[in-house]
Order: C-alpha cells, then sequence, then structure tokens
C-alpha cells in the first residue's frame, strides 16, 4: 500500500513499470505465474492522503506448491524501487478473503448507494510512460465532488489467452491486463460533472488513438460487459474506428448473421447491441 504523500511522479512511474513488466513475463497460458490473481488499485486524491491511496492485492492459488512464496515474489518485484507496506492474511477460500462473514451489510451492497460510471480497456503491455504520467496527473487532481475515482489494472491472460480468437465471441486472447476506469459520486446534481471528469480522463490516456483503445500494440480494444456508450459516440471517440470493432473487432460479421438467424426482427436490442446482418 501507498499514500499519494508517499508516491512522488518518478515512484509512481517505477511501480506502473514494475507492475506491468511482471505481467508481461507472467501471462502465458503455461506460465507458473497464471496461480496468481491481483489488482493494482488506484484512487483519486483527496484533501487527506491515506495509506492504501494506492494499494496492491494479490491471490494465490492453494493448490499450488507454495502460494504464500508466489505471492510474496510477486510482491518484491512490483515494489522494487518504491518500497510500500506490506501485509499478509493467511491462507483462506477465496470467498471468505473477499467476503468476510462478519463484514458490515452496507459496505457489501457496495455502489448501489451512490451514482457510477465505468470504461475499459484491455492492454496487450503496460502504458506507455505518456499515459502513465495521464493517469498520474487525472488521479491526483480529482474533483472533491467524487466519492471515489479509480483506476484498476487486473490480471489478466493464461488460459484466457490459450484460446484462439474466433472461437467465441470474446475476441482479446493475448492481452496481460485489463484497466477498469470507475468514478463513483452520491449527489444527482453532480452528474454532469462527474461523467464529464471520467470521461475527459479515459479520452486523455487514449489521446494518440482517437480517445479509444483502438487495437495496436498496447490497447486491444474494450470489455463488453463494462458497456460504455461513449464508444458509439463520435464526440468521445474520434478514431474512426466504430464500437463494435472496439469490443468485437473481426467477430463482428460473424455475430450480425448469428443475429439475424435468431433475432431478426431484433426484438431483443440496446443501445451496444449486436445489429443483425442486412
Amino acid at each position: 500500500m501507498w499514500s499519494w504523500a508517499d508516491l512522488p511522479k518518478e515512484s509512481f512511474r517505477r511501480l506502473m513499470r514494475n507492475h506491468a513488466d511482471w505481467h508481461e513475463n507472467n501471462s502465458d497460458p503455461d506460465s507458473p505465474g497464471t496461480a496468481l490473481h491481483s489488482t493494482l488499485m488506484l484512487s483519486g486524491r483527496k484533501e487527506q492522503d491515506s495509506p492504501a491511496d494506492i494499494l496492491i492485492y494479490a491471490l494465490a492459488d492453494g493448490d499450488g506448491a507454495d502460494g504464500t512464496a508466489l505471492v510474496e515474489k510477486y510482491f518484491d518485484a512490483v515494489s522494487d524501487g518504491v518500497g510500500g507496506t506490506r501485509h499478509m492474511i493467511p491462507a483462506a477460500p477465496w470467498l471468505y478473503v473477499l467476503m468476510p462473514p462478519n463484514g458490515d451489510e452496507e459496505s457489501q451492497r457496495g455502489s448501489e448507494y451512490g451514482r457510477y460510471k465505468g470504461k475499459a480497456g484491455y492492454l496487450r503491455k503496460g502504458f506507455s510512460a505518456a499515459q502513465v504520467d495521464t493517469v498520474f496527473d487525472h488521479l491526483t487532481t480529482a474533483p472533491p465532488m467524487l466519492d471515489m475515482a479509480r483506476v484498476w489494472l487486473v490480471s489478466y491472460g493464461g488460459k484466457v489467452n490459450d484460446v484462439a480468437p474466433e472461437v467465441t465471441a470474446l475476441v482479446q486472447r493475448d492481452s496481460v491486463l485489463k484497466a477498469a476506469y470507475t468514478a463513483t459520486w452520491l449527489d444527482p446534481r453532480d452528474d454532469e460533472a462527474s461523467l464529464d471528469w471520467l470521461r475527459r480522463f479515459y479520452r486523455d490516456v487514449y489521446r494518440e488513438t482517437g480517445g479509444v483503445p483502438v487495437p495496436d500494440g498496447t490497447n486491444d480494444g474494450s470489455y463488453i460487459n463494462y458497456p460504455d456508450t461513449d464508444l458509439a459516440d463520435p464526440d468521445w471517440n474520434t478514431s474512426g474506428v466504430p464500437w463494435h470493432d472496439l469490443y468485437y473487432k473481426q467477430n463482428y460479421p460473424r455475430l450480425r448473421r448469428v443475429k439475424k438467424r435468431w433475432d431478426p426482427r431484433n426484438v431483443f436490442r440496446h443501445a451496444l447491441s449486436i445489429q443483425p446482418a442486412d
């Protein structure tokens, strides 16, 4: 864990590089590192810094030879040259760790008490230096009306990347991280300002590719289970790449044929649903 007060930009850059390097080197389908799942959670800076402004949590497969050693080695790698505070929780079933039985009811219900917007992007490798600086600059100047402003960098790859892209609708099969950008706030009067902040943040991270994660050497589109209608809005997606290519790439024509067969009248639809083939 780190406080923003203890993580100047140079240290932040080191942490982000270490974290990306580990995942680039440990996400092949047969890598021993796939027994570990982790999330790097970067929270927007508040008026009062917290010891857990930036934190990494990791869980290892308890059936492995030495899950604790794997976690320790991972923490050593990502914190090298950065420092930080380390806490270890004794081995327990994953659901017990994430949802302890004595947790208070309100915290377990999560964000239903607030308002929320989320965006996402796949990463084939770590952010560029310019993207890392953009993340730092936006999170350290997050507006006070936001209850939480966060970037989550979640372990990806492993056996997911052992499947050919054309086999399922999910086409991203060589990524090593999934990035999620989230904002929550409490007052409906802050809707416009809160949404604008997150949209500008996301646009600036992907400034070089038209404001969205266009598939290239670093990015590989977005994740449909975090649907984001901004990807279909030319004000926020100036890349010229349509929303469906960001989600489905070359699989979209096939999905349109399936849609035509099973729902030719487009009865089941929403803002980002598959359109029937002509």
